[in-house]
């Protein structure tokens, strides 16, 4: 697979109507060819961007995830496009909330199912946690997926750039009230592993809880190249991933790191 050195990377932040997941698939088709359109090589999309977290329809959702694939596929074969999406997955009889990576010439080139399931939305209780991560090579690099409270355990994401991942790809719902949190931790994790971090959260309301917005493309030196607002906005960045190098040569962390003392 040949990677492109400079690509043009996308994150789409949406408001999700939890009770019309499929006007939510309609919506996001659009913006998707959209931003295909204009050269998106990278499309990162919301955490359960299409239902939400409805967990009483679980079963539901999940018969639709291979349709939403085929949709997907269809665009990534016009465009030449990535696209990477978390929706609900069912194995046997356990959920999943998984990270679908999807190109053009072989479809599913990447799933990583949620690893850190969130308490307080009780996310534990309906869904099976996974147990692995990987680096996914795609045509727009090497590309580490984690979800929304991922983010807050650097271990996992010191772990994919240790893979050799030159981008993190972070689909969340996160929520206004921790909005510093979010911004932050994004940043962080793009400085301490010197990669590309792509954020792409969800706006609006949910229940009781208003969601951050803020979607964000950040540089492996903590550069923001972009970042959305509070309401529903497609960012776009070039990113040169010759950049990761650069930065690892500057200030050489994964060359000074003494892994027999952090045991």
């Amino acid at each position: 697979m040949k990677k492109k050195k400079k690509i043009t990377a996308c994150a789409i932040q949406i408001e999700i109507k939890a009770e019309h997941p499929d006007k939510n698939l309609s919506r996001v088709l659009k913006k998707i060819e959209k931003a295909a359109k204009i050269g998106a090589n990278l499309i990162v999309l919301p955490e359960m961007w299409y239902s939400g977290y409805d967990f009483k329809k679980l079963e539901q959702t999940a018969n639709r995830t291979n349709t939403i694939i085929k949709e997907f596929r269809t665009i990534t074969k016009s465009y030449g496009t990535t696209i990477i999406s978390s929706m609900v997955e069912k194995d046997r009889n356990n959920f999943f909330n998984t990270a679908f990576t999807v190109e053009s010439n072989k479809g599913v080139v990447g799933k990583y199912r949620k690893i850190h399931l969130f308490p307080l939305l009780n996310e534990d209780r309906y869904f099976k946690r996974g147990k692995n991560s990987e680096v996914f090579n795609t045509s727009s690099g090497k590309i580490g997926v984690i979800l929304c409270f991922d983010i807050r355990f650097p271990e996992l994401t010191r772990f994919l750039a240790i893979k050799e991942a030159e981008i993190i790809a972070v689909p969340a719902q996160w929520p206004e009230v921790r909005l510093a949190h979010w911004r932050t931790l994004l940043q962080a994790r793009a400085i301490e592993n010197q990669l590309f971090v792509i954020g792409a959260a969800c706006c609006g309301r949910q229940g009781k809880i208003i969601l951050s917005g803020h979607s964000m493309i950040i540089d492996p030196n903590g550069k923001i190249l972009a970042e959305a607002e509070e309401k529903e906005e497609t960012i776009v960045a070039e990113i040169d991933l010759d950049e990761v190098n650069k930065a690892r040569e500057k200030i050489p962390c994964f060359k000074s790191r003494v892994p027999q003392a952090y045991n």
